[in-house]
C-alpha cells in the first residue's frame, strides 16, 4: 500500500507546475511561490509573463513563459504540448486565470450577454479545459 505524502512536508523540488494567470495578481503570486518551493514553473497567460519568469529565475528557480488563452481547447493543447516537450510533463495545475466584468454594468439587467459569456468562458470553461488537457498526462 502506497502512503500519501503529507502536504505540509512534501517537497515540490523537480515537479512541474503549470500556472494560469501568471502575468499578474494571484496567478503571479502562485507562480512565484511554487518556484520558491522548487517547482519548475510554466507561467501561462494570454498576457506576457516575462516579468514573472525573470523574478522566479532571479530567486534561483526555473520557469518558462507559455501563452494560453484558457477559453480555447486548441490553445490548451498547444500549451500543454509545449510544457511536456520542454519540461517533461505537468505534475501540478494551478487554474488561477480569471476575469471580472469590466465591459458593462454589473447588474443582472445591465450585464450584457457578451460580458457574461467572457466571464463564463474564462472563469468556468477555462479550468475545465485545463483539467481536460493535463489529467491524461498526469495519469500516465
Amino acid at each position: 500500500m502506497t502512503s500519501v505524502p503529507d502536504p505540509r512536508t512534501a517537497s515540490l523540488a523537480g515537479s512541474v507546475a503549470l500556472v494560469t494567470g501568471a502575468a499578474q495578481g494571484i496567478g503571479r503570486a502562485t507562480a512565484l511561490r511554487l518556484g520558491a518551493e522548487g517547482a519548475h514553473v510554466a507561467c501561462a497567460d494570454i498576457q506576457d509573463t516575462a516579468d514573472t519568469v525573470k523574478q522566479i529565475e532571479a530567486d534561483g528557480g526555473t520557469a518558462r513563459a507559455v501563452w494560453v488563452d484558457v477559453r480555447r481547447g486548441d490553445a490548451w493543447r498547444d500549451a500543454v504540448a509545449d510544457v511536456q516537450g520542454a519540461l517533461g510533463g505537468v505534475d501540478l495545475l494551478a487554474n488561477v486565470a480569471g476575469v471580472v466584468n469590466l465591459q458593462s454594468e454589473d447588474t443582472v439587467t445591465g450585464l450584457t450577454e457578451e460580458a457574461w459569456d467572457e466571464v463564463i468562458a474564462t472563469d468556468l470553461k477555462g479550468p475545465w479545459l485545463g483539467m481536460r488537457a493535463v489529467i491524461p498526462g498526469m495519469r500516465r
